[in-house]
């Protein structure tokens, strides 16, 4: 049986491994346009939620800067880029799980 807070305990695990991960793939990145984040296409809580390895998510090909407005906008959203990119790590059931969804 799991104990209470377990979850919470993976939770921050995983974003921790993420933003190792993430921190690495970062430099492999054009410099920073001025007025944007850093955007994970799959977002991280997607990544957890789904068991995605988080060097997966932390990886270059999920990263790309976004501007401000859009990278709140956007939020935990899964794209047409976050299709493109779990059918680049060869995740189709979840790409084809989610493509109708966002395609509306």
């Amino acid at each position: 049986m799991k104990t209470k807070g377990s979850r919470a305990r993976r939770r921050a695990s995983y974003k921790y491994k993420v933003m190792l991960n993430t921190d690495i793939s970062k430099d492999k990145m054009p410099p920073r346009p001025f007025g944007c984040q850093l955007d994970h296409v799959v977002p991280k809580s997607f990544g957890f939620s789904y068991n995605i390895p988080p060097e997966l998510i932390g990886s270059r090909e999920n990263l790309q800067w976004l501007e401000m407005n859009d990278n709140i906008q956007k939020g935990t959203r899964l794209t047409v880029d976050s299709i493109r990119v779990l059918r680049l790590w060869e995740l189709d059931h979840l790409a084809d799980k989610f493509e109708d969804r966002i395609m509306k």
